[in-house]
C-alpha cells in the first residue's frame, strides 16, 4: 500500500502543466507613404492635398476652387477649423489639430468614389490643371472616360465631367444603346442625355426592347403634377405612344406613291415600278434594327432619291417627282415636332 502510494505521489509530481503559446496578433502593414506628383507639385502652390494613399500634390487653392464649388465647401471647413489653431501654434502652445493642407506632413485627404482608383482622381487634377500635362495635353483614353466621368461628378468638377462626358459620347456614339444612355443619364443627371436617349427609344427605327427593358421602363412612373392624367402612367407606354405617332405619320408618305401622277415619259409599266420603289424603300426605313432597318435622316433621303433608287430602278422624271413628293409632305418636320412633344413630356416622368 505505501509503495502504491508513493508510486501515485511520483506519478503526480512528473506532471507537468503545458500551456500552449498565445500567438501575437500581427499588426497590419503600415499604409504606403504617399508620392509626390511633380508635374503637380508647384512650389509657391498654397494646398497640399494626399490623393487616396498613392499621391501627393501642391496646388493653387483658389484655381481649385474656381472649378468646383464642392471643393471650395470642403477647403473653407478646413480652414475655419485651422483658423481655431493656427493662434495657439503661433505662441508655441500644443494644440490637437494640426494645420491641415498647409505642409505635406497634414495633407487634406481626397479620396476617388468607391470601385475607382487614385490614378483616376489624380488625372482630375491634371485637367484641373493642364500644365502638368506639358506641351502637349495627351486625350483621355477611352477606358478613362467614364472613370473621370464618376470622379469629377462626386467632386463637382463640371468643366473636367463634360470633357469627359464628351469624349466617352464620342468614343462609343455608334455602340451605345439608348437604355444605356438613360441609365448613365440619371446616374449623372444629364439632362440632354436624357433627352437624346428618349428621343431614341420613340424614333425610327424601332429599338428593340428586352422584356428587362419593359420592366424597367414601366416602373418609371408618371408623375402628380406636370404632366397630364390622360398621358400613360409609365414611361413605357408613353414610348409606346409617341411610336405609334412617329409609324403614322410615316405611313401616311408611303401610301401617298399612290396618288403621284404618272409623268409623260414614264409607261404606265415604269409607273408602277416607281410606285412599288417607293414603297418598299419607305417601309424598309421603319422596320425594327434586329431585322435589319437603318435610321434614316432628311438629307439622306433626299440624297438617295437624288440617286440610284436602292431596290428597284425609277425613271428620272418620276424620280423627280417622289423627290418633290417628299419634299412638300413635312414628313420629317412632323416627325420631329412629335419627338420633340413627346421626349419633353417624357424627361418629366420620375427618371
Amino acid at each position: 500500500m505505501e509503495a502504491d502510494s508513493t508510486s501515485t505521489q511520483d506519478a503526480s509530481s512528473t506532471q507537468v502543466t503545458s500551456t500552449a503559446p498565445v500567438p501575437t496578433p500581427s499588426l497590419p502593414p503600415p499604409p504606403p507613404t504617399p508620392t509626390r506628383f511633380l508635374p503637380l507639385w508647384f512650389n509657391d502652390g498654397n494646398l497640399v492635398l494626399q490623393l487616396g494613399q498613392k499621391w501627393i500634390i501642391k496646388v493653387y487653392r483658389h484655381a481649385t476652387e474656381t472649378q468646383s464649388t464642392l471643393l471650395k465647401e470642403s477647403f473653407e471647413n478646413v480652414a475655419a477649423a485651422n483658423a481655431v489653431h493656427t493662434p495657439k501654434a503661433a505662441e508655441g502652445m500644443d494644440v490637437d489639430h494640426p494645420v491641415e493642407g498647409a505642409h505635406d506632413d497634414y495633407p487634406i485627404c481626397l479620396y476617388p468614389p468607391a470601385g475607382f482608383t487614385d490614378d483616376h482622381l489624380l488625372l482630375m487634377f491634371q485637367y484641373l490643371f493642364p500644365s502638368s500635362f506639358g506641351p502637349n495635353e495627351p486625350k483621355i483614353t477611352s477606358s478613362d472616360h467614364l472613370p473621370l466621368m464618376h470622379v469629377a461628378h462626386m467632386y463637382g468638377c463640371a468643366k473636367v465631367f463634360n470633357k469627359a462626358a464628351l469624349g466617352y459620347d464620342v468614343a462609343r456614339y455608334k455602340s451605345m444603346s439608348p437604355m444605356r444612355r438613360l441609365h448613365l443619364a440619371v446616374q449623372f443627371d444629364m439632362e440632354k442625355w436624357k433627352l437624346l436617349a428618349l428621343n431614341e427609344l420613340m424614333g425610327l427605327p424601332l429599338f428593340h426592347l428586352t422584356e428587362e427593358h419593359i420592366q424597367l421602363l414601366k416602373s418609371i412612373r408618371r408623375p402628380l403634377d406636370g404632366v397630364p392624367d390622360k398621358n400613360p402612367d409609365d414611361l413605357y407606354g408613353l414610348i409606346l405612344r409617341i411610336r405609334t405617332k412617329v409609324l403614322s405619320t410615316r405611313l401616311k408618305l408611303v401610301t401617298a406613291s399612290v396618288d403621284i401622277a404618272r409623268d409623260a415619259s414614264c409607261s404606265l409599266g415604269e409607273h408602277e415600278q416607281c410606285n412599288a420603289a417607293w414603297l418598299l424603300y419607305w417601309s424598309s426605313t421603319f422596320i425594327p434594327t434586329w431585322i435589319g432597318g437603318r435610321v434614316l435622316y432628311e438629307s439622306e433621303a433626299v440624297d438617295l432619291l437624288r440617286g440610284p433608287f436602292p431596290l428597284l430602278p425609277m425613271n428620272k422624271a418620276c424620280q423627280s417627282t417622289h423627290l418633290k413628293t417628299l419634299q412638300d409632305s413635312g414628313m420629317f418636320t412632323e416627325e420631329g415636332e412629335i419627338l420633340t412633344a413627346g421626349t419633353k413630356l417624357a424627361v418629366k416622368y420620375h427618371l
